[in-house]
């Protein structure tokens, strides 16, 4: 949903409440595991329901500063609803994720919540008013008088999906079998006194469908065997294709996860950026602006094709894979961070959380001695160039009393002839130049990119 580009962001409440979507499906054939379909009626009342209840909350809470309530009672009335549990639907409706079924589905989703919410703010608005700072919006003269800012919204929901037993957020499966490790009071060190293995809920309930409805060569024993070792049903036999390919994992769908999150479900993430293409965050450490959105996205796009370059060189039976997209995760948002920053503390921040990213990536594979050396040799260079990176920063600081890069560019314009700005820059650039091995700063890589670890991660870097 859209965002008014009025009013003070800092001062916003999270007023966010999530739809277990799995919860909404009634049975088409008794007889099939996957015989369930999406009851829409049920899922339009809900919609309904909560956004009453959130706005309902606006006028409930009790606020902690008087500028919250000003801005949240008085003048925007954001409100996020947002879901969860659509792995789990997709499981019960016999959709793989990483499918074009499941694309069109979240699409279809998407636009059916939208539409519901959008109208029961419409509604709420003839009875109670639309928000108080209607007229400073773009909604202003028009008939879209709602009485929410924002209805919609993409909200983490690690912790309460745990709770509604369903999986989480708009993410697909990451495990079909969990052990978590807790009780840590029990122990003076805290560390974790009592193991509890947790099976998925709706896994579970279709393998004992297939079970009762047919004899299978595996039995409840194996599959979880299989799982506790492998951590996915890749390579085991017995199961049926059908539900081998519907119960498909993270590792098995990154790709088409981001192809979800991005542009099946935009109905509710757009309104983050329609609107407020030229925001600051953090005292300004942060920005938001086309050029910053383009280039996260071609690194999101590098990092899809690093992904699904890698499947080949990692089979089913790979230790540490979890670790391996970990760090590669890692060093995506180190990067995303980057293309946002406008300050060269956070510069510094995610260029270091890229380049620590990829000293482990270089010794992923822990038992190679060469990838260790490698790895070594690589951090070894990294420390050198922080260092030269850092101090660079303290001769520009000296020399223009700013850290941010507007502050800087706009102190440089007023006093182009400053020495200490030119050591400062000349040091950052050095920095950098050793961190992408730019002429003529290249001449480690000789060394590194010899070793089979160093090929490997610096391509992926």
């Amino acid at each position: 949903m859209r965002q008014i580009p009025a009013g003070n962001s800092r001062f916003e409440s999270c007023n966010l409440s999530s739809i277990v979507l799995s919860s909404h499906l009634r049975r088409k054939k008794a007889d099939d595991p996957f015989g369930w379909e999406v009851d829409w009626d049920e899922l339009g009342r809900t919609v309904r329901t909560v956004i009453r209840f959130l706005d309902d909350m606006i006028e409930a809470n009790t606020y902690v500063l008087p500028e919250i309530e000003r801005i949240v009672r008085f003048g925007n009335r954001k409100i996020g609803l947002g879901v969860m549990g659509f792995a789990h639907l997709l499981y019960r409706m016999g959709i793989p994720y990483n499918s074009s079924l499941a694309v069109q589905m979240a699409d279809h989703l998407g636009k059916f919540i939208q539409k519901e919410a959008e109208a029961a703010s419409l509604e709420l608005a003839k009875k109670r008013g639309v928000f108080p700072n209607f007229d400073m919006s773009f909604y202003s003269g028009t008939s879209e008088r709602y009485r929410n800012a924002t209805m919609l919204t993409i909200a983490p929901t690690g912790t309460i999906s745990l709770f509604a037993n369903c999986s989480s957020g708009i993410e697909p499966v990451f495990s079909l079998l969990t052990t978590r490790r807790t009780f840590y009071e029990d122990d003076r060190k805290n560390r974790p006194t009592k193991s509890l293995t947790i099976v998925d809920p709706v896994f579970s309930e279709v393998l004992e469908a297939q079970i009762a409805s047919r004899p299978l060569s595996v039995t409840r024993e194996d599959v979880f065997k299989h799982l506790s070792k492998f951590g996915h049903l890749l390579g085991l036999r017995g199961l049926p294709k059908r539900a081998l390919g519907v119960l498909a994992l993270f590792v098995q769908c990154l790709a088409a996860l981001l192809v979800v999150e991005m542009f099946a479900f935009e109905h509710f993430s757009l309104g983050m950026f329609e609107h407020r293409l030229h925001e600051s965050y953090f005292g300004g450490a942060l920005v938001v602006d086309p050029w910053a959105l383009f280039f996260q996205g071609v690194f999101l796009l590098v990092s899809i094709l690093v992904t699904i370059a890698s499947l080949s060189d990692l089979g089913p039976k790979e230790p540490h894979q979890g670790e391996y997209y970990s760090l590669l995760l890692l060093a995506t948002v180190g990067m995303m961070i980057v293309a946002a920053a406008d300050d060269l503390f956070v510069l510094f921040i995610g260029v270091e959380m890229t380049s620590v990213s990829t000293f482990a990536l270089v010794a992923w594979r822990k038992t190679n001695r060469l990838n260790t050396e490698a790895a070594v040799k690589f951090f070894l260079i990294g420390g050198l160039s922080a260092a030269l990176f850092l101090y660079g920063i303290s001769w520009i600081y000296g020399a223009t009393g700013s850290v941010g890069i507007h502050a800087i560019a706009a102190a440089a314009a007023d006093a182009p002839k400053l020495p200490a700005l030119s050591i400062g820059v000349a040091l950052l650039t050095a920095g950098l130049g050793f961190k992408l091995a730019a002429v003529p700063f290249h001449a480690w890589t000789k060394v590194t990119l010899r070793l089979p670890g160093g090929r490997k991660s610096l391509s992926s870097s």
